[in-house]
């Protein structure tokens, strides 16, 4: 999470213009290379004609001399000038030097003959040659294959080629093309308006580059000024409607705050010094809160906070009581004098349970509503307090599992074209040592964080297996996403399912996705596991609007639990119909049996029949009950 959108202006421009001159860096390297490869090929095309015209010399002195060529050459004078002529004949302004050179006995290389222009500057029989880089003209006696070299030393030729004359599978003599510069020159020119190309493209290219950095600014600058407040500098409403959508409520506490008799201040000295103690609330919140906590104008003088989820409601309490600690220490400095001003702030822990954020927030206001009743400047938490009347306190919960009045209820689940309870699903109940009974949201967000949650889940799953052993019926236990991340949690899972292998194939783990699924490999693993021994795999309360939908139809679970917010509207919402087909279509699709829960009447029931809907669970079908209860009857007909 982040605290605010301010970008240092400097920072931003100093990262354009780093992207801007890498870019630019990398277009002119691109460009030269480019024009490297052409000069590449016109060095390859250049060779390949040399080695053309070498090929038609060859040929040409072969039929003068079949034998050895040094020592033809060198017993007839006819045979010498015969072959000088012919060199004579490619020695123009392309290749200014055509010549044969020959490797003597002491290793010394001589001249053969030297068809130059000039007969003035031809090399003599056996006149010593040296070459400028003998290391090209050892690796064409050494494989015996054509090479060549730019020349860099003699500034009237480009390349020396070198071609080889066999004889009995030996270099007789070595073939000598220098090719002038001039060549090369005229070829460039030829060239030019491609490098002129290159230029204007990547002239081009960084128009384009620089226009869109500006264009990205323009629009994040823009989009700025859209989900800021202009007072405070906090984010506003519209940044919020950004992005509820990626908001996990099981990750974050959310809090209101409220100005404590803010009217007044407006009322008594006017909205300037009300705009003055708005910034300066602002400032004080931001530097009471964390980098990762997100701060929202909500309006006139709310703010929505979103920390980070703590572990226990004490932590929060701390961190809400710094905040109002640095609101009130200080007086605020106007034009009128010092302004005493405080804070109140109502704090809703567990966002999750209220399954969408509008109900959260609606949470988190009646708690503000209670701390500006009470007094103001204080801090009211949902289910603290006096709003704890209706749950447990974590001593008790953990005392009542120990003393065994944990207790498993199991809800049938119907198949609705056979009329039959199928499978059951075991619903956790507490009683208390005065017979209250407690639901899970009375005291799972209790302990949720802490060993007793394991200690619970782990009795579930065994009440559970008895359950399956005893009355030979399916049953399944509900678990969240983020248990099968503890390794703790899911390896006690596996070992219970191991110990009890005979019955896995009527076993089915539910889950809920409660968190965002970020390790989605090792999760497919671990679900993998739990497959492999039979277990079935139910993905409880399903929507299509879910942040982890796509990842939990990826592990093809065998059933899909339909949320109860789409049953209940199917007679009253079209909306609610069309979101359950296409469920059906993607259950279908992915070969994946589905559940319809909360069937709460007859009405909705008989509805339900004219989907594809495999079965259908809620208390028109049945109410969870105790195992041991004269009602419960597994695998009973409901309807035929």
């Amino acid at each position: 999470m982040i605290k605010n959108l301010k970008i240092p202006i400097v920072r931003f421009y100093i990262l354009i213009l780093s992207i801007i001159t890498i870019g630019v860096i990398w277009l002119f390297i691109n460009s030269i290379i480019t024009i490297n490869k052409m000069d590449d090929e016109i060095i390859k095309i250049e060779t390949i004609h040399a080695k053309n015209f070498a090929q038609n010399i060859q040929q040409y002195i072969k039929k003068l001399s079949p034998s050895n060529l040094v020592n033809s050459i060198k017993k007839s004078k006819n045979l010498q000038n015969n072959i000088t002529n012919a060199l004579t004949l490619f020695s123009d302004k392309q290749y200014k030097y055509v010549y044969l050179i020959y490797l003597s006995r002491n290793k010394t290389f001589r001249y053969l003959c030297d068809g130059s222009k000039q007969i003035n500057q031809r090399g003599e029989l056996n006149q010593k040659f040296e070459p400028e880089s003998k290391k090209i003209w050892k690796k064409l006696l050494k494989y015996k294959k054509p090479a060549y070299t730019i020349q860099k030393n003699i500034s009237s030729l480009w390349i020396t080629y070198l071609y080889p004359i066999m004889y009995k599978d030996k270099v007789s003599a070595i073939l000598v093309f220098d090719i002038s510069i001039s060549e090369y020159k005229n070829l460039i020119q030829i060239l030019k308006p491609v490098y002129s190309l290159l230029i204007l493209i990547t002239i081009l290219l960084i128009f384009i580059l620089l226009f869109s950095f500006f264009q990205t600014f323009a629009f994040l600058r823009q989009k700025k000024k859209t989900n800021i407040d202009a007072l405070t500098h906090l984010f506003n409403r519209s940044y919020l409607n950004e992005i509820k959508k990626n908001i996990n409520l099981s990750q974050c506490a959310i809090a209101m705050a409220d100005i404590d008799h803010f009217k007044k201040i407006n009322d008594n000295f006017g909205h300037d010094i009300g705009d003055t103690v708005l910034e300066t609330i602002a400032k004080r919140l931001v530097s009471a809160t964390r980098t990762y906590d997100i701060i929202i104008r909500y309006g006139g003088e709310e703010f929505l906070i979103f920390f980070k989820k703590q572990t226990d409601i004490k932590t929060l309490r701390e961190v809400s009581n710094r905040i109002l600690k640095t609101i009130s220490d200080q007086p605020i400095r106007t034009e009128n004098g010092d302004l005493q001003v405080t804070l109140s702030m109502g704090i809703n822990p567990m966002p999750s349970m209220d399954k969408t954020l509008h109900n959260a927030i609606i949470n988190a206001d009646k708690m503000l509503y209670v701390a500006k009743t009470n007094g103001r400047n204080k801090v009211v938490i949902l289910n603290e307090n006096t709003y704890c009347n209706d749950s447990l306190i974590l001593e008790n919960i953990d005392t009542d599992i120990k003393e065994n009045r944990l207790k498993a209820y199991f809800q049938p689940i119907l198949d609705i074209k056979t009329g039959k309870i199928v499978k059951y699903e075991a619903l956790a109940r507490i009683t208390d040592k005065n017979d209250n009974l407690y639901l899970p949201s009375q005291f799972l967000p209790i302990i949720k964080d802490t060993s007793i949650y394991e200690t619970l889940t782990k009795d579930m799953f065994m009440q559970a297996f008895r359950a399956i052993k005893k009355h030979n019926i399916h049953a399944s236990v509900n678990i969240n996403v983020s248990d099968l991340s503890n390794n703790s949690i899911f390896t006690m899972i596996k070992e219970l399912i191991q110990k009890n292998i005979q019955f896995a194939n009527m076993l089915t783990i539910e889950l809920f996705a409660d968190i965002q699924i970020r390790e989605i490999e090792e999760f497919k693993t671990k679900i993998n596991i739990l497959k492999y021994m039979k277990v079935k795999i139910a993905i409880d309360d399903f929507t299509d609007d879910k942040p982890n939908s796509n990842h939990l139809i990826n592990i093809k679970p065998d059933i899909l639990k339909i949320d109860g917010s789409i049953i209940k509207k199917l007679l009253t919402d079209e909306n609610a119909r069309t979101i359950l087909k296409e469920i059906i279509n993607t259950c279908e699709s992915y070969n994946i049996e589905s559940i319809a829960e909360f069937v709460e009447s007859r009405e909705i029931f008989d509805l339900l029949k004219k989907y594809n809907i495999k079965m259908a669970q809620g208390f028109y079908i049945g109410k969870p009950l105790k195992i041991d209860s004269r009602k419960f009857l597994p695998k009973i007909l409901f309807f035929k």
